[in-house]
């Protein structure tokens, strides 16, 4: 029982210092109305009028997600996954997810540290 014990709290030093920072942002735009139109020739000589639900007039309705995940040392990977939705059914756009863009790319973050040299005070004489 004391090893196992041991090996859980070792287990548990060990991976302590691994700590992860996760970026994720969800976003999106739903474009749905109400129309209404009259006037609307019916075949007797008369007319008529209609309501009918709508999606799209404005723009294409959409979801996303996009961020990053840090991998530790130094390196993370970055994603941004977006898809079209039909609002009227409910489909994706294209019968496809992430049909309007998917993406993901590693990145490196390491500090660099710039060292300005100071202007030296003897000047490099210029020979004829």
């Amino acid at each position: 029982m004391k090893v196992r014990l041991w090996k859980a709290a070792g287990l548990l030093l060990v991976t302590s210092g691994a700590w992860a920072q996760t970026s994720v942002t969800m976003y999106g735009r739903i474009d749905g109305g109400i129309e209404y139109l009259n006037h609307i020739a019916n075949g007797t000589g008369g007319s008529a009028s209609r309501w009918s639900a709508e999606g799209g007039d404005w723009g294409t309705s959409m979801w996303g997600l996009k961020g990053n995940e840090d991998l530790g040392a130094g390196l993370s990977a970055v994603f941004d996954l977006e898809t079209a939705i039909q609002i009227m059914n409910g489909t994706t756009g294209g019968g496809r997810l992430w049909s309007r863009k998917g993406s993901m790319r590693p990145a490196i973050s390491r500090a660099r540290s710039i060292r300005a040299r100071p202007a030296s005070s003897a000047a490099p004489k210029a020979s004829c």
